[in-house]
């Protein structure tokens, strides 16, 4: 489970707003892709994956499509839940 957002940004800070753009989660060490979850409205996204080590990959379109890619690695362990923050924090 994971969402992509952005937060923050000058005083009075932002409170966290749905970023919505592509998520690919690829094996760990590789460039395969084995899932590419769709968001809901509010940026969430879940996926079922068998226990292993993934990167996911966000990639923002509309205002923040000019974003670098946020990539981040998880965990996956058999019978749980992980959860991935895609957070763009603005200051």
């Amino acid at each position: 489970m994971g969402r992509m957002y952005s937060d923050g940004g000058p005083p009075p800070p932002q409170a966290p707003t749905a970023v919505l753009g592509r998520i690919d989660i690829e094996l760990a060490g590789t460039e395969r892709i084995v899932a590419r979850p769709q968001q809901d409205a509010g940026g969430y996204f879940h996926v079922v994956l068998p226990a292993g080590t993934y990167e996911v990959l966000g990639r923002p379109s509309g205002h923040f499509a000019s974003a670098t890619p946020m990539i981040r690695e998880v965990v996956v362990r058999a019978g749980q839940v992980s959860h991935v923050d895609l957070g763009i924090h603005m200051i």
